[in-house]
């Protein structure tokens, strides 16, 4: 593996690990920890660090800085060894210009005052933006990092067909649903399971309290629906194809059982954590099953 690949695949674990801090800011109350200022942190470049949410708030800002920092030195060196390689040449554009608006909505809920117990509707709706444009960062980082890796591979686009479509959707929704669980649980901490049930069906009670049992429904019923898919209708050829499909099998009852533990010890952060890597890992192999072999694996729905 050479340097430019080593870079991808750091690009790839570097985006995650952003994220994952992003949920500790989340779920800390630690959005307002620099104000509302942005790019910088109160009036300074640099705080002094007085508070904890201060600390955990410039900490998310500087990994932030370090991937797009990393990400547009891909992006230039890419633009002339993929000059005649427009699938690796437009993914390298594409990663860095959805971190370009991953980084525009995280500074629009800082300036906005869309962080802590804000409860908005309005906070609702960037949220939901914000993990839709998160995982298709995480996706395309994902494809760039495996196709920079391969590039003996001689595939020029990619094609998505078939039942792959609803399975990327299906993830998609989970997404956000679970986005939306995790703000009502920051801001209207769980008590107990009979007071999340009794408010779902109050109509006194907040939106996202009413929003948040949603989730393990719509998770467990589509996380249902891609297994059976991909038992029934996916049956690949390659070891590599292979390997991805007892993954995201492990993967999914894995998440199914960190939900349960979520719900049942009131979302500690630890658990929130695990719960959100193992979305996105569910999320890297389902785009690694939907396009890579490309030829073999995006027509197996329609055989």
């Amino acid at each position: 593996m050479n340097k430019f690949s080593k870079l991808a695949w750091f690009n790839l674990v570097w985006t995650i690990l952003v994220i994952l801090w992003g949920a500790v800011v989340r779920a800390t109350n630690s959005g307002a920890g620099c104000g509302n200022y942005w790019p910088l942190c109160g009036q300074s470049l640099i705080p002094t660090f007085e508070v904890f949410h201060t600390y955990v708030e410039f900490t998310h800002r500087v990994m932030s800085g370090v991937l797009l920092i990393t990400v547009f030195i891909m992006f230039i060196i890419g633009r002339k060894r993929f000059k005649n390689d427009p699938l690796r040449r437009n993914l390298n554009f594409l990663v860095f210009f959805f971190l370009i608006v991953e980084a525009l909505l995280g500074a629009g809920l800082v300036v906005f005052e869309l962080v802590e117990d804000n409860d908005s509707i309005f906070r609702i709706i960037a949220i939901s933006l914000h993990l839709l444009n998160t995982f298709i960062l995480v996706g395309l980082t994902s494809l760039n990092a495996y196709f920079v890796s391969n590039s003996k591979n001689n595939i020029t686009h990619l094609t998505l067909k078939g039942a792959f479509k609803f399975i990327l959707l299906f993830i998609l929704v989970i997404g956000v649903s679970g986005a939306v669980t995790s703000l009502a649980d920051t801001v209207y901490p769980p008590k107990s399971f009979t007071e999340t049930m009794t408010e779902w069906v109050d109509p006194q009670a907040h939106l996202l309290q009413r929003l948040r049992p949603y989730h393990p429904l719509i998770a467990g019923l589509l996380g249902l629906g891609i297994l059976g898919y991909i038992n029934q209708f996916f049956q690949p050829k390659s070891d590599w194809g292979k390997n991805l499909r007892k993954w995201i099998h492990v993967l999914i009852f894995i998440q199914f059982g960190l939900g349960s533990l979520n719900i049942i010890l009131h979302v500690p952060l630890t658990v929130q954590i695990l719960h959100l890597l193992f979305a996105d890992l569910i999320w890297i192999t389902a785009i690694y099953l939907a396009f890579t072999d490309n030829e073999e694996n995006i027509t197996a729905y329609e055989k």
